[in-house]
C-alpha cells in the first residue's frame, strides 16, 4: 500500500491510515464493553451475597447469568419490574436462605417445581438445593400448575420458618 514510507506524503498517509484504523478498533472495543455493561445492568450480585434481579429471565438453569456465582448467593431480591422468572433459576444456590419479592401490582410468574420421574424425586426446579428460611411476598405469584409439574415453587421447602405477605 505504501511503497516508499520515507517520503513525507507517504508518512502522512500512513499516519492517517493508522489513526483511522485505531479509531475503528476503539469504537469496536467500546461497543463490546457497552454490551457487557448493558447485559449486566439487569441483575447484580453484591459482595455480601445479595442477588438483585431487575429484568425477566427465562433460560435453562446453567444459562442464567448468575449461574457461575450461585454458591455465593445468600439473598435474592426480585424487583417489582420483573414479571417472570423461568424454571430452575435458583437451582443449586446452596447458600440461598432469603427471598424478597418486592411489592408490586403485577403478578410474578415463577418457574415450576417438577417431579423427576427418572429419579422418583420431587421438588426439583426453581429452588432445588436452596435452604430457604425466609420469604417476603410483596405481590401475587403464579406458577404452572399443569399435571406434569403442578408443584408450587416452594414445594418441599420445609426449612421456611418465616413467611411475610406484604
Amino acid at each position: 500500500m505504501f511503497k516508499d514510507i520515507n517520503t513525507k506524503t507517504n508518512q502522512r498517509r500512513f499516519l492517517i491510515y493508522k489513526i483511522y484504523y485505531m479509531k475503528h478498533v476503539f469504537i469496536t472495543l467500546f461497543l463490546a464493553l457497552l454490551a457487557v455493561v448493558q447485559a449486566r445492568a439487569d441483575w447484580s450480585l453484591s459482595d455480601d451475597g445479595v442477588l438483585t434481579i431487575t429484568s425477566n429471565y427465562s433460560y435453562s438453569s446453567s444459562s442464567y447469568p448468575w449461574y457461575s456465582s450461585r454458591d455465593k448467593i445468600k439473598h435474592v431480591v426480585i424487583s417489582s419490574s420483573v414479571t417472570s422468572i423461568g424454571n430452575s433459576a435458583f437451582n443449586g444456590c446452596t447458600s440461598l436462605k432469603n427471598l424478597t419479592i418486592e411489592d408490586g401490582s403485577e403478578t410474578l410468574s415463577l418457574g415450576y417445581n417438577y417431579h423427576n420421574s427418572y429419579t422418583y424425586d420431587t421438588g426439583e426446579g426453581l429452588f432445588y438445593g436452596c435452604p430457604l428460611e425466609s420469604v417476603y411476598l410483596g405481590r401475587n405469584i403464579s406458577y404452572n400448575s399443569d399435571s406434569r409439574y403442578g408443584y408450587s415453587p416452594f414445594y418441599n421447602k420445609s426449612g421456611i420458618t418465616e413467611l411475610t405477605i406484604g
